[in-house]
């Protein structure tokens, strides 16, 4: 699904764009999409889902900011140094493109042992970061609050499992790492964490969520009385 928003309101008199619209939603598809007589003013043409074609899904490209000047588009000085842009340079014949790329996943495994309660050792976060651009970061939520279904936890005995799939950029690394706590105490319990896992540099390959490289974290805790 791509979106076109302008930040001028467009005249119904010159443009195939309702008068009272300024965003434009449509599916892309095999053939182009056409935009006729745009107003001047400052535009942004984004995706908003991930595309999939023949079962491969790709990246959303990056948002293009351009603008419309007596019908010729520009990108803007904040988007030209992006890969999408802008082909040809006169009046009605001009073509906006944006890249995609094939996606992969990683798979975060997080395994709990020594604990009888989920909640006695919360929280217990994870950041996905790109090992090459700082700025390509996915924090994880707490996987103990709301945001995380608890039938997603796989139990077996005192042993609690959880698998995350990262839907991420083919060919990039990223470095996972655990945020959890030391310690919890609870009520006359408490909770040490005697073991756990150091950060795990993870390259992400194409596939499926089954193929996924995994980074598995372990967490063992100890129980003691509190004084």
């Amino acid at each position: 699904i791509l979106v076109l928003t302008a930040f001028l309101f467009a005249n119904t008199e010159t443009t195939n764009v309702p008068a009272c619209l300024n965003t434009i939603s449509f599916v892309s598809g095999s053939t182009e999409s056409a935009f006729r007589n745009l107003p001047d003013g400052t535009y942004t043409l984004e995706e908003t889902d991930y595309p999939v074609i023949e079962n491969v899904t790709y990246t959303k490209a990056t948002t293009i900011e351009f603008e419309i000047s007596g019908g010729i588009a520009t990108q803007t000085a904040a988007s030209s140094a992006q890969d999408n842009g802008i082909e040809g340079d006169t009046l009605g014949n001009q073509t906006l493109y944006l890249i995609d790329s094939p996606m992969g996943y990683i798979k975060i495994v997080k395994t709990l042992t020594g604990v009888n309660n989920l909640d006695d050792v919360a929280p217990i976060k994870f950041t996905v970061v790109n090992t090459a651009d700082s700025s390509d970061k996915i924090d994880i939520p707490d996987l103990m609050s709301a945001n995380c279904s608890t039938d997603k936890w796989v139990v077996n005995g005192n042993t609690y499992t959880y698998v995350i799939p990262v839907p991420l950029a083919v060919g990039n690394k990223y470095k996972v790492t655990e945020s959890a706590p030391s310690s919890n105490t609870v009520g006359n319990t408490v909770y040490t964490l005697t073991s756990s896992t150091d950060p795990i540099d993870v390259t992400v390959v194409g596939g499926t969520v089954a193929t996924a490289t995994e980074a598995e974290f372990k967490n063992v805790y100890t129980t003691s009385n509190a004084t």
